[in-house]
């Protein structure tokens, strides 16, 4: 696919990697030239963030929407052939290209806007304001709009509202969402490199050891996750849709599989249950020093401990039994000799 010089021709080869990237049909080559074309120039990511948000917007609409004169022209518009710089081979171009030539045009009608610089002035400054917790401290928030918060220990959440959009962010910890519904202005929460969108609904990120997990207890919530620095060309933003008891990991490599997760389990950490399926020891870390006054470390030369995997439910308040359950089930020394802190070690096996 063409990366065009033009800026309306810009727009167009964003909305043809739009539409690519919906199309179940694409593969994995496909995404790596979309990521290879995306990060050709800052001007392709914000294009093709523009035409994703277009793209959203525009297949709610209905044909009674738009004038009689851009109705008769999606009309002849939709007989027209594919274009050739699309491979026929990653399309089902029956089903396709009715709406591909739709939002041609469309785009061709809109440009001006969206390809129009922000204007610095029209927007207002937004303040920010910043919560946090302390080591084993939960808190609950009730924000603005009525939607409740849940905090896990030792996260600091930044919010951000706006008459136009809805903005929570944290880098480290956990957090449990009860979100109040308004159409208009979707919520969305950032850890890290991920993101969660939803318009009304309850889920819970966890974040630890390089990993961030998402789950959701009510409504659906979209989750992104991008990494803008990876040597080997792997997409570099993957999306995905959770219904409730459903759950996805995101770390180095993106977004994993999609799991299965009982309703219960989700947000059990308010209740100071902290459940694995899986986790690494490297995510219980650091699980373990947010309700530790004491901070638990690994030795150096025992780096490998930090990829075993564990399953199982602990209690947040009992530090020393979940430590204990480490060394009872991986060749692991806990060594509590240092009144500063304590050391994990990998042991024989």
């Amino acid at each position: 696919m063409s990366s065009h010089g033009d800026p309306e021709g810009l727009l167009e080869a964003a909305h043809e990697w739009a539409l690519l990237l919906e199309d179940p049909a694409a593969t994995r080559q496909d995404r790596e030239r979309f990521e290879m074309w995306r990060a050709e120039s800052p001007a392709h990511a914000d294009l093709f963030d523009r035409a994703v948000t277009f793209r959203e917007a525009f297949v709610r609409l209905e044909p009674g929407d738009f004038e009689a004169s851009v109705r008769s022209s999606l009309r002849r518009r939709s007989r027209i052939d594919p274009p050739a710089r699309f491979p026929r081979s990653a399309f089902r171009w029956p089903q396709l290209i009715i709406p591909l030539a739709a939002v041609f045009v469309v785009v061709v009608l809109a440009a001006p806007l969206l390809l129009a610089p922000t204007q610095p002035e029209a927007q207002p400054s937004v303040a920010v304001e910043t919560t946090a917790t302390a080591v084993a401290e939960t808190r609950i928030l009730t924000l603005q709009d009525g939607t409740r918060v849940t905090l896990g220990p030792a996260t600091e959440l930044r919010v951000r509202y706006s008459h136009s959009e809805r903005v929570l962010a944290f880098d480290e910890g956990a957090a449990y969402f009860e979100v109040a519904e308004d159409q208009d202005r979707p919520l969305s929460v950032t850890a890290g490199k991920l993101t969660a969108t939803a318009l009304g609904t309850a889920f819970e990120i966890r974040t630890g050891g390089g990993v961030a997990r998402v789950a959701v207890a009510e409504g659906e919530v979209q989750v992104s996750y991008s990494e803008t620095a990876v040597p080997e060309p792997v997409p570099a933003s993957t999306r995905t849709r959770l219904q409730p008891g459903q759950m996805i990991a995101a770390g180095k490599g993106g977004l994993r599989a999609v799991e299965s997760v009982a309703l219960d389990e989700i947000g059990a950490w308010r209740e100071n249950r902290l459940i694995y399926s899986g986790a690494t020891v490297a995510e219980v870390i650091d699980d373990v020093n947010r309700y530790s006054q004491r901070p638990v470390v690994v030795a150096p030369g025992s780096e490998a401990v930090l990829g075993f995997q564990i399953r199982g439910v602990f209690l947040g308040t009992n530090v020393d039994a979940l430590l204990e359950s480490l060394s009872a089930i991986h060749p692991i020394e806990v060594d509590r000799s240092d009144t500063e802190q304590i050391v994990l070690r990998q042991g024989d096996d």
